[in-house]
């Protein structure tokens, strides 16, 4: 089996795991068919391809999708907060997946948790989060990371009954890849 390129973070780990690899993948000419630069802003005009942070990019997404947002209110998390958090929320994770080493392109598995205080409220954010990830195909996630398509989307009724809360588990494999110009 292969090794998890994506190591869970720690509690007071803030660093983009992904992103401190710093590996290029392909690096274009960015200028206009007659040989202008494109944009002033965008430095050499170079566009650098490196391994996208997708925890990052997929908690980001998910706070500010139409569908998403109005439910959660911005409680997406990479674990679930102690306490006595308010529900709804989600928690999301990488499983696994990695960069191509022919292309740019990454293909990560990740799980979101969709938590309520009924099932009903739990599947309402698991009807709405497919739906948003069904809608995700050819658009960017954050301003790098560009999500090119969302595969194998299926989900599980996984209550914790210890707690008395609701879940649903939705897996799903992403296209993404980290697009920069400097």
């Amino acid at each position: 089996m292969a090794r998890n390129p994506y190591p869970r973070r720690s509690k007071g780990d803030q660093r983009s795991w992904p992103h401190r690899l710093q590996r290029v993948w392909n690096v274009e000419d960015a200028s206009s068919a007659d040989g202008e630069a494109l944009d002033a802003r965008s430095g050499s005009g170079l566009t650098v391809y490196d391994e996208p942070d997708i925890e990052h990019a997929a908690k980001v997404w998910a706070q500010n999708d139409a569908l998403l947002s109005p439910l959660l209110a911005g409680r997406v998390f990479f674990a679930f907060p102690a306490g006595t958090p308010t529900l709804p929320l989600m928690t999301l994770a990488i499983i696994t997946g990695g960069f191509d080493p022919s292309t740019p392109i990454a293909y990560p598995r990740l799980t979101f948790d969709c938590w309520g205080r009924t099932k009903k409220e739990a599947s309402d954010l698991r009807r709405a989060l497919t739906t948003a990830l069904r809608r995700l195909d050819n658009r960017a996630m954050t301003p790098e990371v560009h999500c090119f398509g969302v595969d194998d989307i299926f989900y599980t009724w996984q209550p914790d009954n210890e707690a008395k809360l609701a879940r649903y588990v939705v897996d799903c494999t992403l296209k993404v890849c980290n697009i920069v110009t400097v």
